[in-house]
This record gives structure tokens, sequence and C-alpha cells, in this order.
């Protein structure tokens, strides 16, 4: 009933692949945060932050009344 030493080696070499891929994607997402954290710090000073949503609800139908500008 065990298993063959050569399924159990199969096994394991895969599941190590698939974790070695998981942990590359973790270290790829974590690098692209940082990257846009650090390469993004200044927005500008055309940047709105909209605290109420009544003034954001009005800003964006005065923006479609006017149209491109």
């Amino acid at each position: 009933m065990t298993a063959k030493l050569s399924e159990r080696f199969n096994f394991y070499t895969a599941l190590s692949r698939i974790m070695g891929l998981f942990l590359w994607l973790l270290f790829g997402i974590a690098l692209g945060f940082l990257t846009t954290w650090f390469l993004f710090d200044d927005l500008g000073s055309d940047v709105q932050f909209f605290i109420d949503e009544e003034e954001l609800q009005q800003m964006h139908w005065d923006g479609l009344r006017k149209g491109p500008q």
C-alpha cells in the first residue's frame, strides 16, 4: 500500500516547483508595489482628493456638462 519512491519524488518535485512559482509571484507583487510607491510619490498639483460624496458628484456632473476643455 505504500507509494513507490518515484511517485513520491514526482509529487514533491512538482510541489516544490509550484511553491517556487508562488514565492516568485509574491516577490513580484511586492516589488511592483514598492516600485510604484516610490516612483509616483509626487502626483502633481492638479490632483484633487474628495472627502465628501456630494462634492465628488457635483464636480463629476459639472465636468460632464462642460465637456472636455
